[in-house]
């Protein structure tokens, strides 16, 4: 029987409940150095954010709440921030602090005046300190605010406490796609969600199949959380249906042997004047357009037809075959979108289009988006803009126009490279000159070079946030490195001679058959004065250093970035500040004796000195021979796999044999 009494106390324990979910903790205020410092760890930083007070609450005091069956985005969201909170988190009812996730609402109306609206959001703090209410339009920017708070929150989570900022922010992202492509970067989906990347590209499966003659395509195997977990942490993938001249291999021309390019174009080009080749790029681009997630597919146009040209038969003689193969192009793709209602299409342009790209421009729909690639022009460390002439022209006038650019020293030379300064130019360019979208191709590791990664993240979504020294500071912090500070200091040496050397092609351009070696040219005398570029794509091997001086100075910075590194105490940097020494000082050697050498050979008094250059120049090259061997293995303990040094160790060494030879044909030993 429900006494009297009985009901007395359980209102009064009802009541307790109630004042105990409903008092909130004492929160404590936030000086401004403090609040920098834990802005340290967030990447990206945000566009507008303070942090005024903060609580000291336990992780089963915190409830987390959101509509999880709206999207699989806000589930992720909702999971990811309880993750975060270490044990599982309180019931709404009887929490002391409330993070709530709210989609929409009149408090998300002030975002659609904001760029990129939908990847937009704002952080509120409850009254009273009882909570954080994260808003936003869409699921993505739902994501990313809980991303944002996660970073703040595991930054000062122990064991049995949290530190809880009660944060304001409203944040909104540059550019509209920011991503990666190829590498491995299929299997690093979560550490760029981390970093706000919301664009993955992978070449896909493709081939013919015999029997019906129909072409299939699919994502790759191994790589399925393209399709399943990017989605989840609101990055898209596009599948690739690749170069079309080096279909070769998919079985194409055993299917279809009239689709062969005729009359003496590069082998594997396509006769876009066959009717059948419509069908079977649509199918391809059906194929993939119908794997569960996928919005939209990049078609690749031909790469590289080594000065042969297209198809010349009786058909296409005359046509401009890049003209052909984007008619046939967006043909497929109409033909595909009768299969997938709503399939959206991406075209990505090559070297061998450059020249024709207005005209490959003007017959591509507006609704359609072009990715700027050239593998000479934005695979390039260089320091000049990227994006000039039409690609610029097509981007200020409103069309979806993103950039394909490398974010290492050279692809296909594996090399170490940091330069703050280097992503902070080319990612300032693209979004100052209106480009929608970035895939950058970080081979062969992401996290080899995630330095440069985490950079280009940083400036896609708030270019006017950090400089390149708060950057570096942060990413210091980030990576947790005893001494922040030490680490700028390093940087900002070696980054700018890492950066000249790259733009020069040094050594990597020692790999080209097209161009003689700077042995053989030494040998001739006939090496180029500082400053001096082959053409707009060749500049080694001093083709960025305009003095003599600049020569000596990266030298010597090199040589203090070597004494730093080791004070710092990080293998994976030392190594690299020998790598880059060895580069400096065989420059320095080689600009050296090419004063020595003459036409005439080198004069009798001069070969002492010729020698102790020579000397040099093998020393230098074999050091850094070890540090990349070594830098490798740096790089490979804990966070990611070995590239493909080998590569550039047997440039290395053929660049020594090839300078003894020259050396003993002067007369020197």
């Amino acid at each position: 029987m429900f006494t009297i009494k009985r009901l007395i106390l359980f209102s009064l324990f009802s009541l307790m409940g109630l004042l105990t979910a409903a008092m909130a903790p004492a929160a404590d205020a936030v000086s401004k150095d403090d609040a920098a410092k834990w802005l340290q760890y967030l990447t990206p930083l945000p566009r507008e954010i303070n942090i005024p007070a903060k609580l000291t609450l336990k992780p089963g005091e915190i409830a987390v709440v959101g509509d999880t069956t709206a999207s699989k985005v806000i589930e992720q969201a909702v999971l990811e921030m309880k993750q975060v909170l270490t044990t599982s988190a309180a019931s709404p009812e009887k929490a002391a602090f409330k993070i709530t996730f709210q989609l929409g609402g009149p408090e998300a109306e002030s975002l659609k005046a904001l760029k990129n609206s939908a990847q937009a959001y704002r952080i509120e703090s409850e009254a009273a300190g009882r909570g954080l209410r994260l808003i936003a339009l869409a699921d993505w920017g739902l994501y990313y605010a809980g991303k944002t708070l996660q970073q703040l929150v595991r930054a000062r989570t122990m064991a049995q406490s949290v530190e809880m900022p009660l944060v304001t922010a409203k944040d909104w992202p540059e550019m509209e796609t920011r991503g990666l492509w190829g590498g491995d970067s299929s299997r690093n989906l979560p550490w760029m969600a981390e970093r706000k990347l919301n664009y993955e590209e992978n070449i896909s499966w493709m081939t013919v199949d015999r029997k019906t003659k129909r072409g299939r395509a699919a994502v790759k195997p191994g790589t399925e959380q393209l399709l399943t977990l990017g989605p989840r942490m609101g990055i898209e993938h596009a599948p690739v249906l690749l170069h079309l001249e080096i279909l070769e291999g998919k079985g194409i021309f055993d299917v279809y042997p009239d689709f062969r390019g005729k009359e003496g174009g590069k082998p594997g080009v396509i006769c876009y004047s066959q009717p059948g080749v419509v069908g079977l790029l649509a199918d391809w681009i059906a194929d993939l357009g119908s794997q569960p997630t996928v919005e939209r597919v990049d078609v690749w146009m031909t790469e590289n037809l080594a000065g042969k040209g297209g198809c010349k038969c009786e058909k296409c003689k005359g046509k401009n075959w890049a003209v052909e193969e984007a008619r046939t192009i967006i043909a497929a793709w109409r033909e595909a979108q009768k299969r997938k209602t709503g399939l959206k299409l991406r075209v990505l342009t090559s070297e061998a289009t450059y020249d024709d790209n207005p005209a490959v421009f003007a017959e591509i729909p507006r609704e359609v988006g072009i990715w700027y690639y050239h593998s000479l022009l934005t695979y390039t460390a260089r320091k000049i803009p990227m994006v000039d002439g039409p690609v610029l022209k097509e981007a200020q006038s409103g069309r979806w126009v993103g950039v394909c650019p490398a974010l290492v020293a050279h692809v296909g030379v594996t090399q170490p490279f940091s330069s703050a300064d280097f992503i902070h130019y080319r990612m300032s360019e693209f979004g100052s000159k209106g480009l929608s979208g970035m895939i950058g191709y970080a081979v062969p590791r992401t996290l080899m070079n995630r330095f440069h990664v985490e950079a280009a993240a940083e400036w896609l979504w708030n270019p006017s946030g950090r400089t390149p020294r708060e950057f570096t500071r942060s990413w210091a912090v980030r990576e947790k490195i005893r001494d922040p500070e030490e680490f700028v200091e390093w940087e900002e040496l070696m980054g700018p001679v890492e950066w000249t050397i790259y733009g020069s092609e040094w050594p990597a351009a020692e790999k080209r058959t097209a161009q003689p070696s700077v042995a053989q040219l030494l040998a001739k005398a006939k090496l180029p004065e500082l400053g001096i570029f082959k053409s707009e794509k060749f500049g080694s091997p001093w083709g960025e250093f305009k003095k003599p001086a600049e020569l000596k100075a990266a030298a010597s910075a090199a040589e203090r970035g070597v004494k730093l590194a080791r004070e710092i105490g990080l293998p994976e940097f030392v190594q690299e500040s020998l790598v880059i020494q060895g580069y400096a000082d065989s420059l320095c050697a080689l600009w050296e004796l090419k004063q020595l050498v003459t036409t005439d050979g080198i004069a009798p008094v001069k070969r002492g000195p010729a020698k102790a250059q020579f000397d040099k120049y093998e020393r230098a090259l074999a050091q850094s021979r070890t540090a990349l061997t070594d830098w490798n293995r740096a790089v490979s303990s804990g966070f990611s796999r070995g590239g493909h040094v080998s590569r550039t160790l047997e440039i290395l060494q053929k660049m020594s044999d090839q300078m003894k030879e020259t050396s003993a044909g002067l007369g020197v030993k």
